[in-house]
């Protein structure tokens, strides 16, 4: 495929997209998105939208819960040092 045909990824995605986007069916996504373990979606008048890089992350980082050290310390890490290296 030439990369003039290449899509972009979109920064945010909906519900049915992020599901796909991490390999899995709407109906698991919304349950993980539920019990807090995905990435806090981005709320954007009454679309519920998820960050492509945030699923990037919290997938090569095991698919810790939003709750724990784990993914605080990556958020922090972004938000201080715009990093997404854990262990930066």
């Amino acid at each position: 495929m030439k990369d003039s045909q290449l899509k972009p990824v979109p920064i945010l995605l909906d519900v049915k997209m992020a599901a796909k986007f991490c390999s899995c069916g709407t109906t698991l996504f919304r349950r993980l998105v539920l019990t807090g373990k995905t990435p806090e979606p981005v709320h954007l008048n009454s679309k519920i939208l998820f960050s492509t890089r945030l699923l990037e992350l919290w997938a090569v980082n095991s698919c810790p819960a939003r709750d724990t050290e784990k993914w605080q310390k990556i958020l922090s890490n972004i938000q201080t040092r715009g990093t997404e290296n854990v262990n930066a």
